[in-house]
């Protein structure tokens, strides 16, 4: 048992233990490292996340707010007023087409309409041959107005997809008019100040299928997506974990490895505060690169470490075996009294320089004892 550790503990095996614990601890801090960049990484990728998501939801508050204190001003006026009453449909137009125009060139506005309190439409100024037809199946937002006679604003998907709705109740003296309305569509137009702003491809995906009548497709609108795109197929569906996360109020996202994108998926509200529909946004992304960037750095440094330290220790072991075996043989001669040879040993070491001048001086003290004091 002694021998065996007498073996172990030998210059080689402790110099080629110190070199085996350094080498770990390299290989340590090189994951250390590479875990705390990728953990940077992900953080700066949720940052972007959280920007395009509050960008999206604040764009989708600015559709239904910019409408708003338009139909405001406009039940405020009192000669429209006054047509809306004695249900004056082309006098009514006449008043309304130019602000309509304006309105429509300048703001986006796409939809102007005056509905009676009997849920018929009384005229659409944006379709003014159109007229006389009941809404109470197809226009929620137009229902709850003449219902419950309050504002009623945001999101709704009617027969010819979604838009953004602001429909006011229209009274005069008292008494309840109808309902006036704005809105303006969300289609690929609503998508451009988002690609502007965050270039990528973009979607709307509807969740609240089957009122549509011109199409019930998933896809609500599109922009850079192409044609081979699977949200372009018209059975598209959207994936359980993905929905799940949406009706939570939870944007989701997802790294595409075979592509090296991130597709992030952010839910959207109707006016009823349901989540009726999601926008997707798909764009390149860095983190596979940084990923493996970070891994090849770690590898380099850690066999570039390992080189290094091996090269170092290799010329420490040899700076101090030569010496050290040679003092052995010097020792064992002293030991034996042969003192004939002069100790010459070199050695770079500071410290094994002293200890071969020391054994030196002592085979030369012992060289003039043995003259002067014979065996």
């Amino acid at each position: 048992m002694k021998n065996r550790l007498q073996g172990i503990f030998q210059i080689k095996n402790s110099f080629l233990l110190v070199l085996v614990l350094i080498q770990v601890l390299i290989l340590v801090l090189a994951t250390l490292l590479t875990r705390l960049t990728l953990h940077t990484i992900d953080i700066s990728e949720a940052e972007k996340r959280d920007s395009v998501a509050t960008f999206v939801t604040s764009t989708v508050a600015h559709g239904t707010s910019s409408v708003e204190p338009a139909v405001r001003v406009l039940v405020a006026n009192q000669e429209i007023l006054r047509l809306f009453a004695a249900r004056d449909r082309d006098g009514l137009f006449n008043a309304t087409k130019v602000l309509f125009g304006s309105l429509q060139q300048n703001n986006g506005v796409k939809q102007m309409q005056f509905t009676a309190p009997d849920f018929k439409v009384l005229l659409r100024v944006h379709n003014p041959a159109l007229y006389g037809d009941d809404v109470t199946t197809s226009r929620p937002t137009l229902v709850d107005c003449i219902t419950q006679q309050h504002l009623v604003a945001g999101l709704e998907q009617g027969r010819s997809g979604y838009g953004f709705r602001a429909v006011i109740p229209a009274t005069s003296g008292g008494q309840f008019l109808g309902c006036a309305e704005m809105g303006s569509d969300l289609d690929a137009s609503f998508l451009a100040p988002l690609n502007a702003n965050f270039p990528g491809r973009w979607a709307i995906v509807n969740l609240d299928r089957g009122t549509r009548l011109t199409s019930d497709a998933a896809l609500v609108a599109a922009l850079n997506e192409p044609a081979n795109s699977d949200i372009r197929n018209p059975n598209y569906s959207t994936p359980a974990n993905i929905l799940k996360s949406l009706l939570n109020s939870q944007p989701y996202f997802e790294y595409l490895k075979s592509s090296e994108e991130m597709a992030l998926y952010i839910p959207i509200r109707n006016f009823k505060g349901d989540i009726a529909l999601y926008v997707r946004y798909v764009t390149p992304t860095t983190y596979y690169a940084t990923v493996r960037r970070m891994i090849l750095n770690a590898l380099l440094i850690s066999v570039l470490g390992m080189g290094l330290t091996g090269l170092a220790f290799s010329m420490l072991y040899r700076g101090i075996k030569t010496p050290v075996l040679a003092l052995v043989q010097e020792t064992e001669k002293i030991k034996n009294f042969d003192l004939r040879e002069k100790v010459e040993i070199k050695a770079s070491l500071v410290e094994l320089e002293k200890l071969i001048r020391a054994v030196a001086e002592m085979k030369m003290g012992l060289q003039s004892f043995q003259k002067y004091v014979p065996a």
